[in-house]
């Protein structure tokens, strides 16, 4: 019931009258009604509440939506690569020829490489002490001059 429904049907019970004789006597005393305001519902809709009917919105063939996120910008940067100065790219170059010669050297020279190394393990030390000193000698040759 909405609240002028409610005011029409006081204002005409009110308002009735019996007509018996010529003189006029109100049927029944008029009922005192208060008139309470009832909830009226707002027209303005607020910023993103929509009432709906579960029923009549959600049947079991759709599903319902699920928000999307917006990105924000806040992950991690993530930046180009720079290119190498020419420093680095020298040193990087180089380190990449021993490699490459590396990897191409012969059976052959890694047994030289291998005899020699082996060569100086069974140096006794009595040839060790005396290459010493000689290399000592020379040195000494090479600050006097």
């Amino acid at each position: 019931v909405t609240t002028a429904k409610l005011i029409t049907e006081v204002v005409t019970a009110a308002a009735t009258q019996v007509v018996a004789a010529s003189t006029p006597i109100p049927a029944a005393k008029p009922k005192t009604l208060t008139i309470t305001a009832a909830p009226v519902v707002s027209t303005r809709r607020r910023k993103g509440v929509v009432i709906r009917d579960p029923e009549e919105e959600l049947h079991t063939d759709t599903l319902a939506e699920t928000p999307t996120l917006k990105d924000k910008g806040k992950g991690i940067l993530i930046e180009a690569p720079k290119p190498m100065k020419k420093k680095d790219q020298v040193e990087m170059d180089a380190e990449f020829d021993a490699n490459m010669k590396f990897l191409f050297k012969s059976r052959e020279e890694m047994e030289k490489e291998d005899e020699e190394i082996i060569k100086n393990i069974n140096e006794t030390s009595t040839q060790k002490a005396a290459k010493r000193r000689k290399l000592g000698e020379e040195a000494q040759e090479a600050d006097d001059l």
